[in-house]
């Protein structure tokens, strides 16, 4: 799978209909000085070839490699925002950039009159969807339109666009994109692929490239190509967020900044616990991902201390966690609280006649200890479900 965070744009036609129709030489080129740059400047930064890139006068936008479309005055927004960061020697160059945390935790969707009440019924099972993973987003329903909503539209595009929904990339500023456009033509399709079509697209509000295309960043810890995945391009029923959804929205969207996830994997009913993805992927050596554990510090801050990884006895029967080193070999995955802080959830150990097992979970087995405290979504915004209004 190729999550990746591409460059930011705006209107990239995506969840493709399988009968696409493509019309060429309907595009007028103008190659002045300004555009040309433009083309070089995209060029580089999406890691396209600049011939894929082609600028319509007629309606002054950059069509990027023939389904992305980019207006003349956000290109030059993005030039004069990089090259001023560059002249100011503030940032390194970059091509992509997710919403920033703040704007990430306080984001509002407008539904317009014109919208289906099916395809709201799928609007707010999205919406339910990205607020129920565990990351800095969160997302409520407003009834006007205001200068930094997503505001979802409809219009019949017909056929030939050969797309179901189409939306826009965070801005320069890094706000998430500000529009979804339904094309009305695919109003036939059924509830569920409503809903994986609207997750889709507001995956790309924050940022998210379709991993079936080559263009965009990879998101370290992710493979190169997956099907499975919610940002996929084609049309398929609501499945979930595969589990490197989950672990590409973490990384660029973690509860809090310096926060990093703690992964639990299982095999033959012993576990592994990592905060590095790389470290062992879903599937290696019969590995298997069982769920995150919550955030940690990756610096220690005050209140917190070490949480150590230890071998189980032996490495056939995983490992374990500890607050104290107990071997040269053991590693530190990162910190936690010894007591409750806001925006922190316990960390459980519940222990059997092999070994000790940590979750969140609070509905285990009677014989269980709060371990620690970890950062969390579900403890930050007081409710892990539902919408916002």
């Amino acid at each position: 799978m190729m999550i990746a965070l591409c460059f930011p744009l705006l209107l990239i036609q995506c969840n493709k209909d399988e009968n696409k129709v493509i019309e060429e030489g309907t595009l007028t080129e103008q190659e002045t000085p300004e555009i040309s740059a433009l083309i070089n400047f995209l060029s580089e930064n999406l890691g396209l070839n600049s011939k894929k890139i082609i600028y319509d006068l007629n309606t002054s936008t950059f069509i990027i490699d023939g389904d992305v479309l980019m207006p003349l005055e956000e290109a030059r927004g993005h030039f004069n925002n990089i090259k001023t960061k560059i002249t100011n020697k503030t940032n390194q160059r970059f091509n992509g950039l997710p919403v920033s945390k703040e704007n990430s935790e306080l984001i509002k969707v407008y539904i317009a009159p014109e919208v289906t009440s099916q395809w709201k019924v799928a609007i707010i099972e999205a919406i339910s969807n990205w607020n129920t993973i565990n990351s800095s987003i969160n997302i409520s329903l407003v009834d006007v339109v205001t200068p930094t909503s997503i505001n979802v539209t409809a219009l019949n595009q017909g056929k030939k666009s050969g797309v179901v929904a189409t939306a826009s990339y965070p801005t320069h500023d890094r706000q998430p994109g500000k529009s979804i456009i339904i094309n009305t033509y695919y109003n036939g399709k059924t509830a569920s692929e409503k809903v994986s079509v609207m997750t889709h697209e507001f995956g790309h509000c924050f940022g998210l490239y379709h991993t079936d295309d080559d263009g965009g960043r990879l998101i370290p810890c992710t493979p190169i190509s997956e099907m499975s995945s919610i940002m996929f391009s084609k049309v398929r029923e609501w499945e979930g967020f595969s589990v490197f959804d989950k672990i590409a929205i973490s990384t660029l969207y973690p509860v809090e900044l310096g926060a990093i996830k703690l992964y639990r994997f299982k095999r033959n009913g012993y576990y592994f616990y990592t905060i590095d993805p790389c470290e062992i992927t879903n599937g290696k050596d019969g590995y298997v991902f069982d769920g995150d554990l919550g955030y940690l510090y990756s610096t220690q801050v005050s209140g917190t201390v070490p949480l150590y990884r230890s071998i189980n006895g032996s490495v056939e029967k995983g490992h374990k966690l500890s607050k104290s080193q107990m071997a040269s070999s053991d590693v530190i995955l990162g910190y936690l609280y010894l007591e409750q802080y806001p925006g922190t959830t316990a960390l459980y150990c519940y222990k059997n006649s092999t070994q000790d097992i940590y979750t969140t979970d609070n509905s285990g087995p009677l014989l269980r200890l709060t371990y620690g405290f970890v950062l969390h979504k579900i403890a930050k915004n007081g409710k892990y479900d539902g919408i916002v209004f």
